[in-house]
């Protein structure tokens, strides 16, 4: 898996990094940003955290001694189900006198896990979502470069937080359209203790594919066939759960709700 198009045009890896640190300020989220998370689907919302979280990583893939393409490849998988993603191990994480965590680089790729994994946990909790979209303009207000009028900008001459800003909310729009939300599935994400119906009638949603959001898939046909390919791929991932994880159900326990977990044959794609 390699950096959609619109990123290489950006040129976000070969940005210089400034940051002396990554503060953790809370930024006022556009309330139209919020409005729109409301109608994505599950699936949908993950989808978009993916997306958000590829800009972070890609951002930062030539300052840091990681592997991006994993990660990458992770939440994307995460996307048609999050029952393939491994449980939220701290223990695997470097300690915290571990020289990792005086690079800011490297600090930003644990932490894209962090608030993405945070986001599932939450069983897509919006307030979540709102954290993950803060740390993507923290890394990106505070990582990019200065010009001689003091400006940040991008290599295209706008200031990389406006370019993101204005990216999102095409990228909501999109998955609003592939990926929208049932009233049903609404109200169960948004009650403490839905009913035995609302939970029986949870839906994830359509599954969205990685090219779908940037243009490349024109059919049913090649969407399955896209996706299908990425879970086959994504078999050995580190990021995700195994085979033998999946098929004795021991991956996720969603214990907010009573969700629906993977049906057929683990890394094949089945609605």
């Amino acid at each position: 898996m390699v950096p959609p198009e619109f990123i290489n045009e950006l040129k976000l890896n070969e940005l210089p990094v400034h940051f002396k640190d990554l503060p953790l300020k809370r930024l006022p989220i556009d309330p139209v940003f919020g409005k729109k998370l409301m109608e994505l689907s599950p699936r949908g919302l993950i989808a978009l955290a993916a997306a958000m979280s590829e800009w972070i990583i890609w951002r930062i893939d030539k300052h840091h001694d990681f592997e991006s393409q994993p990660l990458v490849e992770a939440m994307w998988v995460c996307s048609v189900h999050p029952s393939y993603l491994a449980p939220f191990q701290l223990e695997n994480w470097p300690k915290p006198s571990d020289s990792l965590w005086d690079s800011p680089p490297s600090k930003a790729f644990f932490s894209v896990q962090y608030h993405f994994r945070k986001v599932i946990e939450g069983m897509v909790g919006y307030s979540h979502f709102h954290d993950l979209a803060n740390w993507c303009y923290n890394v990106l207000e505070t990582g990019m470069f200065k010009n001689k009028k003091n400006k940040l900008e991008s290599t295209i001459g706008k200031e990389l937080t406006t370019t993101f800003h204005t990216w999102l909310h095409e990228t909501i729009d999109k998955i609003a359209v592939l990926s929208p939300i049932d009233e049903i599935t609404s109200k169960c994400l948004m009650e403490r203790n839905p009913s035995e119906k609302f939970q029986n009638s949870f839906s994830w949603g359509n599954a969205v594919c990685r090219d779908e959001i940037y243009g490349e898939v024109n059919s049913q046909f090649n969407k399955t066939k896209a996706i299908d390919s990425l879970l086959k791929m994504a078999a050995g991932n580190p990021f995700l759960c195994s085979v033998e994880e999946l098929k004795e159900n021991k991956c996720w326990d969603f214990t907010k709700h009573s969700i629906p977990m993977l049906q057929g044959n683990p890394y094949t794609f089945t609605e």
